[in-house]
């Protein structure tokens, strides 16, 4: 086994964080899609503490970062697919750390909406200025 130095606060160039999990989707699933990019030697699916339900996001770490570069140019093609569902990943920033400076973009990523949302209910209205 390969014993790994990193602690929660230190950058770990092989994590990734996936977000846009879908509800259903398991960690066996999870392990198994991000696994053709490289060897998983650790995976999670962030749950609610009281109820264990998904949050819809996790992280999944590789053995090797370059499994990580691979993850990211899939994710860039939308190509990274979890139970019918495209997700997203971003590699993983320690808390308290901020990202690099990235290009603006117009996007926002929104979580926790509730099942029944869709692109035509007064949801998108909200954010319009």
């Amino acid at each position: 086994a390969i014993m790994s130095h990193h602690t929660d606060d230190e950058l770990n160039p092989a994590k990734v964080f996936v977000g846009g999990i879908p509800w259903n989707t398991t960690l066996e699933t999870l392990k198994a899609v991000f696994s053709k990019y490289g060897q998983v030697v650790d995976a999670v699916i962030m749950r609610e503490r009281d109820t264990g339900k998904s949050r819809g996001f996790g992280f999944v770490t590789f053995a090797d970062s370059v499994a990580t570069d691979a993850v990211m140019q899939d994710n860039d093609k939308g190509l990274l697919e979890l139970d019918g569902r495209i997700v997203e990943a971003k590699r993983a920033v320690p808390r308290g750390m901020s990202q690099p400076a990235l290009p603006k973009t117009k996007k926002v990523f929104v979580g926790g909406l509730p099942h029944g949302i869709t692109e035509g209910s007064n949801f998108p209205h909200r954010f319009s200025g």
